[in-house]
């Protein structure tokens, strides 16, 4: 403890040097000493620390008052209780200071205040019952505007008391009713900031007062605020019912039929700001109050419906022929900084979208009046409402998702005449005109625009498998243009090679044979990418393309031999390279299985280049697993792909991995070993067979009996086409009947 003391006294005194870069240090270091767990100070040592760091607060380098508010977290955790005081008053007190020359010291004091209250420890609710307390006691004479010379000092307080409030408000019960009644004139005030600050002290307020206050509020704003003419007054109040209906949802539940009507009818005054928020307002409704507002939702979709489309300043006609509006706004050519229209749309959106995501019972409703409108709006002028309008449908999406699950689980049991019953097929009359909304958007110069259609058609194929049967050629050429433009991006092309794996695995490979060309030119282009995850994911997307383009079990759709030439050397150079990613090297060795597997009888020659490739992966611990399932693919193929010139290192390999914990690897060893032995018996050597005869009795095991079915199986190959090692095999069988018999 004396070493300890004697490392804050020197930090202490370093923090009074006239060198601001020995304050600095000093500041830093005690940091990171109050941080430390073992640290034991005494009262004397304790206030020193406590002086020293209010001290530094008003340090003439910015950098150290920073490092001060830092050091009053750490601090206020461990300081005594008459220590914390000390710290909130002098911070109180520089915090309502008029002087001008200490306007610096000021603001770095009501930050902080706030970092004291943050960092307070949860487990001395006394302490911080105190605390708390205390400062609303310093601070509440100067909520009113006339006991404060400075609107800057004001709007600290007003944000200090905020914070209390959302934080610690169940401390201050004694105090609520007196800081209602200290807010609520301020709602009338003057500057649009102070009337925010109130609203937002308010709702936090709301959240922790007796429910006898919060009628007595709700009564004073309808006597007060609903009544009034002006224009601010109304805005004040909406903004005000978002900011308690978001707090205390449940509570203002009880009250929201006396201010629907209110709300619902501001919709009609000429004025953008007030509407966007009569949305903000009515989307907190749907979101907090689910059970109050549920009579009033078709009126809410109905105004939404209404505005979405409100534009005055531009008139969509023919729009939806062509891309010029997209592009003319991206140009700038509409853009009009006093026009916010836009936002008025973008609150219809977002109560739209409430309205879908709280309301999964009207799911059918939505997809037949929702769904149109907002389809209809993908060609917005603005590209963050075009953003909102996508994200908003597939929200859409979501609940369809969720809806068609819950019929699939209960397919025996759903009436017919149950109205989800027809979701799909209300999603399904969408499409037409989905996919041309789409299709416009995946070439539009926005990143944004054409990454949420991305997204939005990547959840499409999920919710619905094989919807795009009849459109994905529509969209390829939108595809390739996000894969192949200079200004995608690494998120954009990451999305759309998802897309791209989701559609394949869940439509018909018909489709993508009438597709393969352009397909495959354009992942093999994002094969020599430069970002390590978009040559992975399209090396996966090879895979699959790959896969059912070319079925060993059913004739193939199309010759694919035109595309072996493009194929196997953009996927050989990343498969031979060992100095790319973990991920890569993993997907290129399982994609280049792939192409032996389905393509085994175009690449003869090119099998043995790559053998003593697969033997070097397989000899490096990262690329074990994904190597030895590439192999099993290999050598499982039809196509009878030869391995014979590493056919002894394989075995030798695969012996040894036999004792490895990896259970995935054992498995993946077992069925390389067990085809090996049905195609290349009698060419292997006795040691090897004996050595492999020798670790199988210790797999069969009743712990594990998926490994035990794969060892016999693949002793069973090699006893059956092993000719030549008789006598090892009935050693060896000898040995595994008292293992087959105990299981």
């Amino acid at each position: 403890m004396a070493t300890q003391t004697y490392t804050i006294t020197t930090l202490l005194e370093k923090l009074s040097s006239p060198d601001k870069d020995f304050r600095y240090m000093a500041a830093n270091d005690l940091i990171n000493e109050l941080q430390k767990e073992s640290l034991q100070l005494d009262d004397e040592t304790e206030k020193k620390v406590v002086s020293g760091v209010l001290k530094a607060l008003d340090d003439k380098n910015g950098e150290v008052q920073n490092l001060a508010v830092k050091c009053l977290g750490p601090l206020i955790r461990r300081a005594r209780d008459p220590s914390a005081e000390t710290i909130v008053d002098k911070l109180c007190l520089n915090t309502m200071t008029c002087d001008k020359d200490h306007v610096q010291l000021r603001d770095i004091s009501s930050m902080a205040l706030k970092t004291v209250f943050q960092e307070l420890p949860n487990t001395n609710q006394i302490l911080v019952g105190n605390l708390a307390k205390r400062v609303t006691g310093k601070l509440h004479p100067f909520i009113s505007k006339e006991n404060v010379p400075e609107v800057s000092i004001h709007l600290e307080i007003l944000e200090i008391i905020g914070m209390l409030l959302q934080k610690h408000g169940n401390h201050l019960t004694s105090h609520h009713a007196g800081l209602m009644d200290a807010f609520f004139p301020l709602l009338k005030n003057a500057r649009p900031a102070v009337r925010k600050r109130a609203i937002t002290a308010l709702s936090n307020l709301v959240n922790v007062c007796p429910e006898e206050l919060f009628d007595t509020l709700i009564k004073r704003v309808l006597g007060e605020l609903t009544h009034s003419a002006n224009m601010a007054d109304a805005k004040t109040v909406v903004q005000f019912l978002e900011g308690i209906s978001r707090a205390a949802g449940r509570q203002f539940g009880k009250h929201l039929n006396q201010f629907i009507g209110y709300v619902l009818e501001l919709v009609k005054k000429d004025d953008d700001e007030l509407r966007e928020n009569v949305f903000h307002t009515l989307e907190t409704f749907l979101q907090k109050c689910h059970t109050d507002v549920t009579p009033y939702v078709p009126q809410i979709v109905e105004v939404s419906l209404q505005y979405l489309s409100y534009d005055p300043n531009y008139s969509y006609e023919g729009s939806d022929e062509t891309d010029d509006a997209l592009e003319e706004d991206d140009e700038g050519q509409f853009s009009d900084d006093e026009d916010i229209s836009w936002k008025v749309r973008r609150g219809a959106v977002k109560c739209l979208e409430a309205v879908v995501t709280t309301r999964r019972e009207w799911i059918l409703d939505s997809l037949r009046r929702i769904s149109p409108a907002l389809i209809s709006r993908f060609n917005d002028r603005e590209d963050t409402v075009r953003v909102d309008v996508v994200t908003a449908f597939l929200s859409l999406l979501q609940q369809t998702d969720h809806t068609l699950g819950d019929l699939r689980r209960k397919s025996d049991f759903v009436d017919q005449h149950d109205p989800r019953a027809g979701v799909a097929e209300a999603l399904k009359e969408q499409l037409p005109a989905l996919i041309q909304a789409l299709k416009r958007l995946l070439v539009n110069k926005s990143i944004k625009s054409r990454q949420a259609s991305l997204q939005l058609l990547g959840r499409l194929v999920q919710v619905l498998p094989g919807s795009l049967n009849d459109h994905f050629a529509v969209l390829v050429p939108g595809i390739e243009f996000c894969l192949t433009d200079k200004t995608s991006v690494s998120n954009i092309k990451l999305d759309a090679l998802y897309f791209v794996q989701n559609t394949i695995a869940t439509h018909p490979a018909e489709l993508f044979a009438r597709q393969a060309g352009p397909l495959i030119k354009v992942l093999m282009r994002c094969v020599a990418d430069n970002f390590y995850k978009v040559i992975a994911e399209s090396l996966r997307a090879v895979e699959q393309l790959v896969a059912i383009l070319r079925p060993v079990d059913r004739p193939a759709l199309l010759d694919i031999s035109p595309f072996v030439p493009e194929l196997y050397p953009g996927v050989l150079t990343r498969f031979r390279d060992p100095a790319l990613d973990q991920e890569i090297k993993e997907q290129a060795v399982s994609c280049m299985g792939q192409l032996f597997f389905s393509l085994g009888d175009h690449l003869r020659d090119e099998l043995k280049q790559c053998l003593p490739v697969f033997v070097d992966r397989l000899k490096n611990e990262p690329t074990r697993l994904s190597t030895m399932k590439a192999l099993v693919k290999v050598t499982s193929s039809p196509l009878r792909n030869d391995v014979s010139p590493v056919l002894a290192d394989l075995l030798t390999l695969s012996t040894g991995f036999l004792r490895k914990n990896l259970r995935n690897l054992r498995l993946a060893t077992l069925e390389l070993i067990g085809a090996l032995s049905r195609d290349y018996g009698q060419g292997i050597g006795a040691p090897v067979m004996s050595n492999i005869i020798k670790e199988l009795p210790a797999l069969i095991q009743e712990s594990d009996l998926t490994i035990a079915q794969v060892s016999l199986q693949a002793y069973g190959n090699g006893f059956f086409f092993g000719s030549g090692h008789d006598a090892l095999f009935q050693d060896g069988t000898k040995r595994l009947y008292v293992d087959i018999f105990s299981l």
